[in-house]
């Protein structure tokens, strides 16, 4: 029956699979397959409540199960439950310490929590372990970004270099270099990297076709 709901959500019919999936529930209250795919839907509909509930009983079941921890996890996280969450990326860390995506993620939930030296800590995790991955700007700027927030300026000054560098046509990398050095106190070279942005910024634009 599972297997019909995964049909009708690759044809986007969620409604029909969400009353399959309630029906195999039903008979199965205690299959932690059911109950993920449930939430999955769920989540797809809107219905974040629902899906929570779902993955706290799926949790409840098989705490070990790296899938199921995730996905209560990051449901955690988009909550609100950011103390609880940050628990369990430690977990799913430990377990998987390669995990770029999790350190971003766990990098985020820091952030929102203003703690600012663990984020960036994070985000230089997760360089460290995928640094080719298409989010490396971003990721290269979070660094520089928390870094600078929590009163790191050298710390911040390395990153946003290391992000002028890897993405030179970028104009993030030049902003957060002249936050730096305006909080340092060099207003000549905050200028000089204000406009190397605003240049950047200008050639990236779309051109006016009239």
């Amino acid at each position: 029956m599972l297997d019909k709901v995964q049909n009708l959500r690759l044809q986007l019919k969620n409604d029909e699979a969400l009353k399959l999936a309630d029906c195999a529930l039903k008979s199965y209250p205690k299959s932690v397959s059911g109950l993920i795919i449930r939430a999955d839907l769920l989540k797809e509909l809107g219905l974040m409540k629902q899906a929570a509930a779902d993955l706290d009983k799926a949790y409840a079941l098989a705490p070990e199960n790296m899938n199921v921890l995730q996905k209560h996890c990051r449901m955690l996280d988009m909550t609100g439950h950011l103390t609880e969450a940050l628990a369990e990326y430690d977990i799913i860390l430990k377990k998987s310490p390669r995990d770029a995506n999790f350190w971003s993620y766990r990098g985020q939930a820091h952030k929102r929590l203003k703690r600012w030296a663990e984020a960036a800590h994070d985000f230089e995790m997760a360089i460290k372990n995928q640094p080719n991955l298409r989010d490396l700007s971003s990721w290269l700027y979070e660094v520089g970004n928390c870094q600078f927030l929590a009163g790191n300026e050298q710390a911040a000054l390395k990153a946003f270099e290391e992000l002028v560098k890897r993405f030179p046509d970028m104009s993030t990398g030049y902003w957060g270099k002249a936050r730096v050095f305006d909080k340092m106190g060099k207003s000549a070279d905050a200028e000089k990297q204000r406009a190397l942005a605003k240049k950047r910024d200008l050639e990236m634009a779309p051109h006016n076709l009239f």
